[in-house]
């Protein structure tokens, strides 16, 4: 399936038994407020939380609906939704699909999705005591952490020293998801020389929660989200430059998010950047009419990524840490003292991380990036074909989130990102 820009007669005709065609013919005339997908046999239309089928039922249908049209953004906004089939073999593949989670009732399935990947079953206080006492007998107390929406995550403290403990909550039912690839990636990184969180007790499946577990000890200071701008950082982040280029000599085998329970190996679920590259790209490229760009500016957009997908394929992927800015990095005393989070691990391009942190720079004339530039370069090569590819790389993610967030609350800020760094490639 793909995303297309608006409602066409043979989709339409293909849905005339539904019901709501008040719904699905006023997507002629504002294709806006719906979305339409759909293959030579098969389409889809969603139009809030109400789902319309027809066509010929694939597996390749069913998977394009539960990854790229039912999304975690999508089905955190409405929660229930209406699934409306033509025939039996819908109706068994949808109920199939969403095992556990549908009803049928009548002619549709009513389809429940409300906190299907949210944190809403981490462990008590006194269980998460518990279980970090078989691997910590002195500890005093564990208190959830109160930063941030996860509820996974709790400080244990002992007489001598304080430490994060981690419950992969996250992926709601699935309780088969593990820290195994987390746990590789740390030792790989401190053998390369980087200064992560020592890892000091690792259960792939804690008994009492039944959810994976790793229990690491803090890093000293804070992060430099706290101080930043500041006069004397900047040999902070030419530091984090070398540890970041550190991270990048660390292979992976193919591209895209690590697979989670791999023990002994690194492995992305791409097997080359170019269908990493090409996954989500024809749908989030349509996604552009959603949003408030000129056509001039969707054809510069559409232009940039083509030059992106030469400039930024490479044979081999390396570890990236996925989510990285200032917050990802602490310091004390003036010295930095490592990096945090890395729950968004993944293969790819080394200049993934270096985008990341280049977008999200706030500072004037994005100074922490050409500090942590400058450190990168006294321990990995940099061209200016390079760091014009890192801006290359930061408009395909700012294209991505667009494309994840267009009925989003959010959606006006991935605008204003993804015109800024247009304006920038403009200008580089």
């Amino acid at each position: 399936m793909k995303l297309l820009t608006g409602i066409t007669p043979e989709i339409l005709e293909a849905l005339g038994y539904a019901p709501r065609q008040d719904l699905l013919r006023g997507l002629e005339s504002e294709p806006r407020n719906g979305m339409v997908y759909a293959t030579p046999s098969a389409c889809a239309v969603r139009i809030g939380h109400e789902l319309f089928f027809g066509g010929i039922v694939t597996p390749e249908c069913l998977a394009y609906i539960k990854s790229k049209i039912l999304t975690f953004e999508i089905y955190e906004k409405y929660g229930e939704f209406n699934l409306f089939y033509p025939d039996e073999a819908w109706r068994g593949a949808l109920a199939s699909l969403f095992a556990g989670r549908c009803e049928t009732r009548g002619s549709m399935i009513s389809l429940d999705l409300r906190g299907a990947h949210r944190n809403v079953m981490a462990p008590n206080e006194c269980d998460v005591l518990a279980a970090v006492k078989k691997h910590l007998p002195d500890v005093m107390a564990v208190s959830r952490v109160p930063k941030g929406a996860s509820l996974s995550v709790y400080q244990a403290r002992t007489p001598s020293n304080n430490y994060f403990v981690r419950f992969l909550t996250d992926g709601g039912i699935d309780v088969s998801k593990s820290f195994a690839a987390e746990i590789t990636a740390h030792k790989m990184m401190a053998n390369a020389g980087v200064i992560v969180p020592r890892v000091v007790a690792f259960e792939h499946k804690e008994a009492s929660s039944g959810f994976s577990m790793m229990i690491a000890e803090e890093i000293p200071g804070v992060c430099m989200e706290e101080i930043w701008p500041d006069n004397n950082a900047d040999g902070i982040l030419r530091e984090a430059g070398r540890q970041l280029a550190l991270i990048h000599t660390i292979p992976v085998e193919g591209f895209g998010w690590i697979d989670r329970n791999s023990y002994d190996k690194l492995k992305g679920e791409k097997n080359s950047f170019s269908e990493y590259f090409d996954d989500y790209l024809a749908d989030d490229l349509t996604t552009l009419n959603y949003y408030d760009f000129t056509n001039h500016e969707k054809e510069q957009i559409r232009d940039y990524i083509n030059r992106a997908r030469s400039a930024l394929d490479v044979p081999d992927a390396a570890l990236v840490h996925g989510d990285f800015d200032v917050s990802q990095i602490f310091y004390s005393g003036g010295r930095f003292t490592g990096f945090i989070d890395f729950g968004e691990i993944r293969g790819n391009n080394r200049l993934f991380d270096l985008a990341i942190f280049a977008y999200n720079d706030a500072s004037p004339d994005r100074t922490a990036y050409k500090y942590l530039i400058d450190g990168y370069r006294e321990s990995a090569r940099l061209t200016d074909d390079d760091l014009y590819a890192v801006e290359l790389m930061a408009l395909f993610i700012l294209l991505r989130f667009a494309g994840k967030k267009v009925e989003t609350n959010s959606k006006n800020h991935w605008l204003c990102k993804l015109k800024r760094q247009l304006d920038r490639l403009n200008t580089f």
